[in-house]
């Protein structure tokens, strides 16, 4: 079917480009390029910044075997580490294929390659099926290149949001436009790389070295621009070699709207 491929701003922060979509199949293309902001502390990029890469592939291999007429929303995303992270100015690649599909869901798998051709990472979604396309609007369809990166900090869970308690780690996170998808709700890309910065940040705290392994988030509702965020990281277990954290996003009405699960092992 013909749809919109169409780039965001978070596409633009995480630096997301050449999204392609096989239109005689339901395979999905594109590539980012790596930045320091996106690195842990050992200057390997944290997979949750895979996060929008990822949400686009497979995203457009599920919209690519949607029915007529319909776009699809994520409803879960996992990221699996493989392979060894590439660090700042490195280029990777995605690649999604639609793996089945009923009358209201699809689910597709992918692989994200390093520029040696080495997989470092595979990934999953389930999308729901919507009626209706996203319009255009301000942003930029894929063909036309990318502008300048923006101006504002970038898009992921800084240190000093969050803030101790006795329930864990907790944070107020505003849903600004730059990290909307084309709906006009949050990017699932963009709440993953929160995950993901917020258990590394929850374990940390505990006195541990760990890097993610994998990341899991479960969108149980949508996240309008505008909406204020608050994220809980608990630590679940903490061992010698394996580190598991929980996030609970809750919106303003107390609704809670996504849960993630990260797992870490000890470096």
């Amino acid at each position: 079917m013909k749809f919109p491929v169409i780039m965001g701003p978070p596409e633009a922060a995480f630096e997301v480009r050449d999204v392609t979509v096989d239109r005689r199949g339901t395979t999905a293309r594109a590539k980012m390029v790596i930045r320091s902001w996106m690195c842990d502390s050992r200057g390997k990029l944290r997979p949750g910044n895979l996060g929008v890469l990822v949400d686009n592939v497979l995203g457009y291999s599920i919209i690519a075997g949607a029915p007529q007429g319909h776009w699809a929303v994520t409803t879960e995303m996992s990221v699996d580490v493989t392979g060894s992270l590439p660090t700042d100015g490195c280029v990777l690649h995605g690649e999604a294929e639609l793996i089945g599909r009923n009358a209201t869901d699809g689910y597709a798998e992918a692989l994200v390659i390093d520029s040696a051709g080495q997989v470092v990472a595979r990934a999953r979604q389930w999308g729901h099926f919507i009626p209706g396309l996203p319009q255009v609007g301000p942003c930029t369809p894929a063909g036309s290149g990318f502008g300048p990166h923006p101006r504002h900090r970038p898009p992921v869970l800084l240190e000093r949001e969050l803030t101790d308690t006795d329930r864990g780690l907790v944070a107020t996170l505003d849903v600004e436009s730059g990290v909307a998808n084309p709906n006009g709700n949050l990017h699932g890309g963009v709440a993953m790389a929160w995950s993901d910065a917020a258990a590394a940040a929850a374990l940390q705290r505990n006195g541990a070295a760990f890097a993610t392994t994998s990341a899991h988030v479960a969108y149980v509702r949508p996240t309008p621009a505008g909406a204020s965020l608050q994220m809980i990281a608990t630590v679940s277990h903490l061992g010698r070699s394996l580190g598991l954290v929980h996030i609970v996003f809750s919106l303003p009405d107390g609704k809670q709207c996504m849960f993630a699960t990260v797992s870490a092992h000890g470096i």
